[in-house]
Order: C-alpha cells, then sequence, then structure tokens
C-alpha cells in the first residue's frame, strides 16, 4: 500500500506497477515488461527505466517493511530490526536492498 500510495503521489513514479509487474510475469524480461507499462502520458516506457524504477522500486519496498518491522519493536535499532527481519524470514529478500547507513525513521 506505501509503494501505491507513493505512486500516486509522484509523477513519474512507476514504483508499484513495475514492482508487481515483475511479481506477476516473472519469466519476462525488462524489454517484455516495459511494453506492459504505460506513463501517465501513455507514452511506453524504455526497458532500462524500466529496471531503474525496478531497481528504486525494490529498495523503497525494503525500506517500507524494514520501517513496518521498526513500528512493532521496543527497541529500534538497525541490529533489532534486522534480528527481527531474520526471525520471520524476510531478511534474505531485503538485506540487498537497504543502504548500509539504513535507519528507521521517527513516529510522527
Amino acid at each position: 500500500r506505501a509503494l501505491d500510495k507513493q505512486e500516486r503521489a509522484s509523477p513519474g513514479n512507476l514504483g508499484f506497477t513495475v514492482l508487481r509487474l515483475s511479481m506477476d510475469h516473472p519469466e519476462e524480461d525488462s524489454t517484455a515488461l516495459a511494453s506492459r507499462v504505460k506513463g501517465r502520458d501513455g507514452a511506453a516506457l524504455r526497458p532500462d527505466a524500466f529496471r531503474k524504477q525496478l531497481s528504486r522500486a525494490r529498495r523503497a519496498f525494503a525500506e517500507h517493511l524494514a520501517q513496518e518491522v521498526a513500528r512493532t519493536l521496543e527497541v529500534r535499532s538497525r541490529e533489532r530490526i534486522d534480528e527481527e527481519l531474520l526471525e520471520v524470514g524476510l531478511l534474505p529478500f531485503v538485506r540487498d536492498f537497504l543502504p548500509a547507513d539504513w535507519t528507521p525513521q521517527a513516529e510522527a
């Protein structure tokens, strides 16, 4: 939901769309997936632009997921969040997408 909301609020951001397409069609390459995407202006997305959007979407998804886990913890250190992600089996899927200096955001 966070990626969908982010996409709707940000012109040019197709993060939710490209991540969903890559999950729904894992057998397709970036050329085929890009042909499925139309930007807000109706133009097709180039394969290189699709790959860049997908890279950004994976990072954003990992950050949203880690932030959500952080909200469930009393101690919100990076180490504790990584432990929790490991315990629930998600760390291998997000580790490579979280920047080394990622820290949870303070709650508003």
